[in-house]
């Protein structure tokens, strides 16, 4: 098996005249566009709207794209600070698209206005606030991707999580705030609060 990471360091800071940090992001709604083109799609249980009342982007909701023609899913590129819509994440501009493209492509809010509803990512005063992102790509032998299978990814703080492989053999990404090696195991391994 072949693990080939995706690896990709990330600058959220945005610096103002007087030195300090603060990052103010639009909110994503049903229907703005990734930068490839197409939509976010429609999804159940919104209740943040935006001024013409369209619900919020959620993280993990579907994207379509027009590159591609696939339908893809937003997943979250920046701070770790967020409003949650009934429990889920919503999406921001900046945030990307996991569909069939070979980059990522980025979302963006089509409104554009500034009254619409911005959040921000709460590092102010912080300085520079980098993340690295990983995200693997598990291959087999002969290099073709290894979809739908069973993986565990144990983290440096000991922690394990669990998943499954996507369409294009991708795991989840994971944000660590300083280079550090994430071991990929194929199928679940026990937690150690796990018997027998």
């Amino acid at each position: 098996m072949d693990v080939v990471a995706n690896r990709r360091q990330s600058d959220h800071a945005n610096r103002s005249e007087r030195g300090f940090t603060k990052m103010l992001r639009k909110i994503i709604l049903v229907g703005d566009p990734p930068s490839t083109g197409g939509a976010a799609l429609p999804h159940d249980g919104a209740y943040i709207t935006g001024v013409d009342g369209r619900p919020a982007a959620l993280i993990g909701g579907q994207v379509s794209c027009n590159a591609c023609q696939t339908t893809g899913v937003i997943f979250k590129a920046g701070g770790p600070y967020r409003k949650r819509n009934n429990g889920q994440e919503i999406a921001l501009e900046g945030d990307r698209v996991r569909c069939k493209c070979e980059v990522n492509p980025t979302m963006v809010s089509a409104a554009g206005y500034d009254w619409l509803p911005q959040v921000d990512d709460q590092i102010e005063g912080l300085g520079q606030y980098i993340c690295y992102d990983q995200q693997f790509q598990l291959k087999d032998k002969n290099g073709t991707p290894m979809t739908e299978i069973y993986y565990t990814a144990k983290l440096p703080s000991g922690e394990t999580r669990h998943g499954i492989t996507d369409e294009l053999g991708m795991t989840e990404r994971y944000q660590t705030e300083s280079p550090q090696k994430i071991a990929i195991h194929l199928g679940h391994l026990p937690t150690e609060s796990s018997e027998g």
